[in-house]
Order: structure tokens, then C-alpha cells, then sequence
């Protein structure tokens, strides 16, 4: 690359920060194929700004800041720009063009995605409204008229779907493509303008949103792309809003986009002192075409819970990440003053392998018995502390396309499963976890001729050899005749149940110790209740009365065989539970009206089978009407290549009454995802055929192939 093309921190400071506003007034859209000519609609962009967040106001702030907090964990944080000088070319936004009219809806039950809060839709990847069905399949969408029951058409993208949605007469696909390129970012100043290369993470998240007024020719309106990878989305009263992640670092530092266009500065904001990502939300308009964006420093995003009032992110920390900090501190005690003035400034900036390079440089200059006693000192120290892994909690309150940041608390524990985070009467917020406690130990490990060499035994097209590879050489060469390091060791495992008030981010209350040494594997909130099955020994299913905020309290719980995966509210005093017991697929019915007494009323196993709702609850299916529900079931649990859900070898239609539950039919079905019913119909789909049936009888009406 020639030499005087490259721009260092300092002249991106000056260009950017300096004399250069950016202007995000128009995207420009990436081109897919369709059935139908793609017709560009005009998208609005809205980038407010969050009070009294702090953001950054320029380009050089932001990069100053992540070159400063990554520097001691990457080894050449530095990013980088290309500077090219031309005339500036200024082009007019696309015009905007009508959207489709939505069409009279005929009145038809159907089911919906089984979701976790009512009136919020999720990801998935067969949606229906009634009038079509739509699957989704690597990068194809295959569309079904299911009023007429006939193929119809489909919509093939260039990048690997991730998940879809329908709303009225739109349908929206969501799309996940890995490609690593720089993005060109046009700076206008007067009449000229400055092209400057920027880096972008590897993945591209994309947003396309088709009319399907007529599902024969569905014509794209258009498409939103943001540098990440999709987290999770949802839809609520026709605004999805979609969460992508984001590395601050990939091989240099990176700076969120959306289509063409660098997000402003301002609408970057730090939440985490020490962030690993960004995390970039889309909130869509998708009638309208507008949106806003965000985009947030934080930690990983590990569950995604959203109400009608609050979005919520966690971002689940493992130990080890809450212990080295203080293990830093105390090991830094037990050593001599000139290595100490070494270690502080490294433990403040969090660069914990260069310190720990330096203990161990010191260490092993010592004699055997010297080191010993300042390992043996360093353990007493430890020994005083317990550490936790801990969940932080993201909380924004939404309101159509805007979203403001509440603020963020720390539960202490690991969240297991999606239901275990619920808002509770609007105003609280009810998280279970598991928690570890751990200690840590210290040791030095001398290298014995075994640790240094490795027999390596190779055969190939001329025959056997043996090389010795000296795997500690570099080490030994170095001096060293031993490594220090610290590990853990488990104390106890525990459930917790916090419930935090929404209003200030306060956790009112908590339930601890619950079931030692088990870990979480269901919860619901149903009603005043909330439900906890949690499995290694006792496998117990607790029932905890929160309708008290301030004072939960465990009414009651019952010993079961095996264990839930997955609990579905049936009615106000009946929960089905999905579950494994003895490696077989049981299904399970508990009266819950006495919480005092929960009693397994019914109980069904099905052997040899497991089913994709153990790992996914979308793929359960209920009829409320018909008391029916439809369960996939698999011998072995596995998913297609490049597939995004997985299969079965069928479906069994479980028939439920207030104290049984019967297994009417198992029907096979190759490679079944998912199942759902339309009218007296029940369709059975995979991603090659959709199978129609009459609900009532199980009789096969059609077969249609998708191709």
C-alpha cells in the first residue's frame, strides 16, 4: 500500500473530528433477488438523541476512547483510513413511492407464533396471517396461498436468512451475510469531497421488507442494512425492533453503519466503561418506511426480553471476568515494591496477561523455597473471597421508534432460559438465575521434561516418523522453570429469584438458595406465580407467590421423574409442561390452583423420542378451541446443513382435557420444523413440503411441494 495514502489517528482526529460533518440524509439500498421487479420506497431515517447519555461528539473522541480501553488487550488497535481528494458528486434520494394498500381481512382463526408476551411477535421461520404461509429456508422464502392451498412463488436473497416476520400485508425477512470489506464514507466540506476507508466486522445484518398483497408477486419496498450480526428482534403494533451485535474490534477497531453511512458520533453511546461491543437497534416503521437507530457500548448480549413498555438486554459475565481484577490486587500485595509500581498502572488499564508476564518474570528468578512461600501467602489472601458470575440487565423503555435508556443493574448468577426474565404487572421485573460460587487457588508449575516435549507420531506417503516437539521451549529458553497461575475450583451452586423495581432499578426483594446445586432449566410466570423446574438431583418444580413484590415466598414444590424444558400456561390452573424423563419425551399436565399442592394430574411418554421444543419453543403448537396441541418429535435431534431450525421425523397430536392427556396420532413427516393450523386445518412443514390435514379427523387433504 503506498505509504503516503495512510492516514494515522492524528489526521482522522483532524479530518473527522474537526472540519468534517457527516450527513446521514439518504441510504442507499443493496439489490436482492425477487419474484417481483424491486420497487425502492423511500425510508426515513430519525436519529435522536437520548438525554443525558453519554455519546461522543465526534469520530476522533470515540476512537481515542476504544484506542485507550482496547489497547491492552489487542495487539495493534489502531484503525486506519485511505485518503483520496475529489470533486464532490452530490446525489438526489430516491423518490418515495406509494405503499401497497392492505386488503380487506376475512375473519379466519389461525395460529400464531408461540411467543412469550402476548401481542409481541418473535423471530421465526414459518409465519401465516391467515391468507398465506411463508418458509423460510437457507436464503429462500417460499410463499404458500392458503386460501387455495398452492405453491405460489418464493423470494431468493443473496445472503442466509436468519429469521421472518408478517405484518398485514408485509413481509419482512431478515438476513445475516458474512463479508468483510471496507466502507467508503463520503465527508462533504464546501466542494469537495474526501473519501475515507473504514474497516467493517465481517457480518452484515439486513432488513428487507416485501409487499405481499399479492403473494404471487411479492415486490420488495426495500432494505435496511447495519454492520452486526442479528441478537434477536420483535415485532409490536407494526414497529420491529432489531438488535444486532457489533465487535468494537475485528483486526482493527470498526464503527457501526447503516447502508452507506457511518452512525453520527452522537448516537453512539458508552454504557460499559470497558465495552467488547456495540450494540446497534433498529427501531421500523415498516407501513412508513421510518426508523431510528442507536447504537450502544456494552458487553456481550446473551437474552433478549422485551414487554409492551420495556426492551431488556442481558449480557451474562462469567466469573472469571469479576475474579481477575481482584485476584490482580491481591496477588499484587505479595510482591516487592519496584514490581508492584510495575503491576498497578496494568491492573487499572485491564491488561492482565503483561502483569501477569511480569509476576511470573519475577517468580521465577527466585529459589523454590522463596516461591513457595509467596504462592502459600497469595492463597491465604484468595482464601478470603468468594466470587460470583453475575448478569447485568440493559433497560430501555420504547416507545414507537424511540427508545430511551433507563439504565442498567446486576442480578447476581447465570440466566438459563428464555422465560426466566418476565415483567410483572408493568412496574417489575422478575429474573431467576443460577448462581456460582467459586475459589480460587493459586499454584506454580514446574516444568518437568514431560511438560517440555511432545512425541509427535506422523504417517504419511513415506511412512512412519517421529519428530520431538519442544511444546515450553520459547519458556525455558527464556529462564523460566515454571509458570504461576491462578484457577478456580466450585464452593456451591444455588437458584435466586430477584425482583427489581422498574421504576428506580432497585432490587426490592429476592428468593436465594433455592434447589443447591441444581441448575434452572424452566420458569414461567403465570399470573401471581411464578414457576421454577430446575434439574440435577431432586429435579423439583417450585411454586413462588410474588404477588408481594417486596415478600416472595415459596408456597410449594414437587418432586418429579425427569425434568421440563419448556412450561406452557394451558389455563389459570393448568401447566403443561415438555420435558425428558429417563431419556424419553414426556409431556406432563399439573393443576397449579393450590400452589401449596401442585399435582401432575396427567403424564404421557413417548419412547424413543425427543423433540425440538426441548431446544426451541416456537415449535410448539397449541389449539386452545380444539384442546389439541402438536408436538415434533425426533428419535435423534439434528439440524439440516445450513438449515435454521431443528427437525423431526413427525408430529405427535396430543389431545388434553382438565385431568388427561392423549396421544391421538404420531404422523410421520420428514424433516418437520414446524406445524400450525388455518382455519379446520392443521399444516405439517419442512423445509421441502408443507403437508395439509383436517385437524379433526388427521386425514391427509394435500401434499405441497416447495421447490
Amino acid at each position: 500500500m503506498d505509504g503516503s495514502k495512510i492516514i494515522i489517528l492524528g489526521a482522522i482526529a483532524l479530518i473527522i473530528g474537526i472540519l468534517l460533518p457527516i450527513t446521514m440524509h439518504t441510504i442507499f439500498f443493496s439489490g436482492t433477488r425477487n419474484t417481483g421487479n424491486p420497487i425502492r420506497a423511500s425510508i426515513e431515517a430519525n436519529l435522536p438523541k437520548i438525554k443525558e447519555m453519554e455519546s461522543f461528539s465526534s469520530y476522533s473522541e470515540l476512537l481515542n476512547y476504544l484506542n485507550k480501553t482496547l489497547a491492552p488487550t489487542q495487539s495493534n488497535p489502531e484503525i486506519m483510513g485511505i485518503l483520496n481528494i475529489e470533486k464532490s458528486v452530490m446525489h438526489t434520494p430516491v423518490g418515495a413511492v406509494p405503499l401497497f394498500e392492505t386488503q380487506q381481512r376475512t375473519t379466519i382463526r389461525y395460529s400464531s407464533t408461540n411467543v412469550q408476551v402476548k401481542g409481541i411477535d418473535e423471530p421465526d421461520i414459518v409465519k401465516t396471517n391467515g391468507k398465506i404461509i411463508a418458509v423460510a429456508k437457507g436464503d429462500t422464502v417460499y410463499i404458500i396461498d392458503a386460501v387455495r392451498d398452492v405453491y405460489v412463488g418464493k423470494i431468493v436473497l443473496n445472503s442466509t436468512i436468519n429469521s421472518i416476520y408478517i405484518s398485514g400485508d408485509h413481509l419482512i425477512v431478515l438476513t445475516i451475510m458474512n463479508r468483510k470489506f471496507n466502507l467508503i464514507q463520503k465527508i462533504i466540506n464546501e466542494n469537495t469531497a474526501f473519501t475515507m476507508t473504514f474497516p467493517l466486522p465481517g457480518t452484515i445484518s439486513e432488513i428487507h421488507v416485501y409487499s405481499i398483497s399479492d403473494p404471487s408477486k411479492p415486490v420488495k419496498l426495500y432494505n435496511i442494512s447495519v454492520t452486526g450480526t442479528i441478537i434477536s428482534s420483535r415485532l409490536k403494533d407494526n414497529i420491529l425492533y432489531t438488535i444486532m451485535q457489533q465487535p468494537v474490534y475485528d483486526t482493527s477497531i470498526t464503527i457501526p453503519s447503516i447502508g452507506e453511512q457511518l452512525l453520527p458520533p452522537e448516537n453512539i453511546y458508552l454504557v460499559d466503561k470497558q465495552p467488547v461491543h456495540y450494540t446497534n437497534i433498529i427501531a421500523l416503521n415498516i407501513t412508513s418506511g421510518k426508523y431510528s437507530a442507536y447504537s450502544f457500548l456494552t458487553g456481550p448480549t446473551s437474552w433478549v426480553y422485551m414487554s409492551h413498555k420495556y426492551l431488556v438486554l442481558a449480557s451474562s459475565n462469567p466469573y472469571w471476568i469479576v475474579y481477575r481484577e481482584q485476584a490482580m490486587r491481591t496477588i499484587t500485595k505479595y510482591m516487592p515494591e519496584e514490581i508492584k509500581k510495575q503491576l498497578e498502572p496494568l491492573i487499572e488499564n485491564n491488561n492482565y496477561y503483561k502483569a501477569l508476564e511480569i509476576i511470573n518474570d519475577y517468580l521465577n528468578k527466585l529459589d523454590q523455597d522463596n516461591i513457595t512461600e509467596i504462592v502459600n501467602n497469595i492463597n491465604s489472601g484468595l482464601n478470603t473471597s468468594n466470587f460470583t458470575d453475575y448478569t447485568k440487565l440493559y433497560i430501555l423503555d420504547i416507545n414507537q421508534l424511540s427508545l430511551e435508556y433507563k439504565g442498567e443493574i446486576e442480578v447476581p448468577g447465570i440466566i438459563l432460559d428464555q422465560f426466566s426474565i418476565e415483567e410483572y404487572r408493568n412496574n417489575y421485573l422478575v429474573v431467576a438465575t443460577t448462581v456460582s460460587n467459586y475459589k480460587l487457588e493459586a499454584e506454580f508449575h514446574t516444568f518437568s521434561n514431560r511438560d517440555n516435549a511432545v512425541i509427535i507420531s506422523v504417517n504419511d506417503s513415506n511412512g512412519t516418523k517421529k519428530w520431538m516437539m519442544n511444546i515450553n521451549k520459547t519458556l525455558v529458553e527464556r529462564g523460566w522453570k515454571g509458570f504461576f497461575s491462578v484457577f478456580p475450583s466450585l464452593i456451591l451452586k444455588y437458584n435466586e429469584l430477584n425482583i427489581i423495581d422498574l421504576s428506580d432499578l432497585e432490587i426490592i426483594s429476592k428468593l436465594s438458595n433455592l434447589a443447591v446445586n441444581e441448575d434452572i432449566k424452566a420458569s414461567r410466570l403465570v399470573g401471581d406465580l411464578f414457576i421454577l423446574v430446575t434439574y440435577r438431583q431432586v429435579d423439583p418444580l417450585f411454586a413462588i407467590n410474588i404477588s408481594d413484590p417486596e415478600n416472595p415466598v415459596v408456597l410449594g414444590y414437587l418432586e418429579i421423574p425427569g425434568y421440563n424444558e419448556y412450561l406452557h400456561p394451558v389455563s389459570k390452573n393448568l401447566l403443561l409442561g415438555i420435558g425428558v424423563e429417563g431419556g424419553k419425551l414426556m409431556v406432563s399436565l399439573y393443576n397449579i390452583s393450590d400452589p401449596e399442592n401442585i399435582v401432575q394430574v396427567a403424564k404421557a411418554t413417548l419412547s424413543p423420542l425427543l423433540s425440538p421444543v426441548l431446544q426451541d419453543y416456537h415449535a410448539f403448537t397449541i389449539d386452545p378451541e380444539k384442546k389439541l396441541i402438536f408436538i415434533p418429535v425426533a428419535t435423534a435431534l439434528f439440524k439440516l446443513e445450513n438449515e435454521l431450525a431443528t427437525c423431526g421425523d413427525g408430529v405427535a397430536v396430543i389431545e388434553y382435557s382438565n385431568t388427561s392427556l392423549i396421544v391421538l396420532k404420531i404422523i410421520d413427516h420428514p424433516y418437520i420444523v414446524r406445524t400450525l393450523y388455518i382455519g379446520d386445518k392443521l399444516y405439517i412443514i419442512s423445509p421441502y413440503m408443507v403437508r395439509v390435514f383436517n385437524e379433526a379427523t388427521l386425514e391427509l387433504i394435500k401434499t405441497i411441494w416447495l421447490s
